[in-house]
């Protein structure tokens, strides 16, 4: 036996990985929430999928089309058409679904996105009750980085929660396309999420 290949992309334990049909592809799923995709001839890294909210533990693809499923603790499976494809999670609404985006590409920030794609990332996040007050404020990725609690209030989002929800998932999801290094003890161990607040527990952890 010959070791061929060490992947370290991913930064908490891995807890599935599957080859594809023909052998090109190795794709792991991680606690970090990511899907890793590697060529599995050369062994670097091609893509990294940060699309669900918590644990990947398990991934697949498909025998016969150019398709990676992942399943999530967050109680969703997402799908990517490797290339120029949709990315679609099984549990979003029709209308909420969007076509030609977050393909399995790298540099994909969000900045970038069209307006009905921030309309479908807050149906991902769960927030569809804003859909409506962003889709008429025509609110695009640029938009949405900028966004802060002074123009978020502005847009009539009354629910100081809701507001809050808000922020706190796009303070997230600029920490993950940001690719932070921060220190593993800055982390917490169980979502492995920057913490902000920390406690320490009896056990001598700090936790968020």
């Amino acid at each position: 036996m010959k070791l061929v290949h060490i992947l370290t992309s991913q930064s908490a334990p891995v807890l599935s990985c599957s080859f594809s049909s023909d052998g090109e592809l190795v794709v792991s799923g991680s606690v970090d929430k990511s899907v890793a995709t590697y060529d599995a001839n050369l062994g670097t890294l091609l893509n990294s999928l940060k699309e669900h909210d918590r644990y990947v533990t398990a991934v697949a693809l498909s025998p016969t089309m150019p398709w990676i499923a992942a399943g999530s603790m967050d109680r969703t499976v997402k799908v990517w058409k490797i290339g120029d494809g949709v990315s679609r999670t099984a549990s979003e609404p029709r209308q909420c679904a969007k076509e030609g985006s977050c393909q399995v590409t790298p540099g994909c920030w969000f900045a970038d996105w069209s307006k009905d794609d921030v309309q479908t990332w807050l149906c991902e996040k769960g927030l569809q009750e804003l859909v409506s007050i962003f889709k008429a404020n025509d609110i695009d990725g640029a938009e949405l980085s900028q966004l802060n609690k002074e123009a978020a209030a502005e847009l009539g989002i009354e629910s100081v929660a809701l507001r809050g929800s808000l922020l706190r998932k796009i303070e997230a999801l600029k920490a993950e396309q940001s690719g932070s290094d921060a220190p593993d003890e800055f982390l917490c161990p169980i979502t492995r999420e920057l913490m902000k607040d920390p406690v320490n527990a009896a056990d001598g952890c700090s936790y968020k």
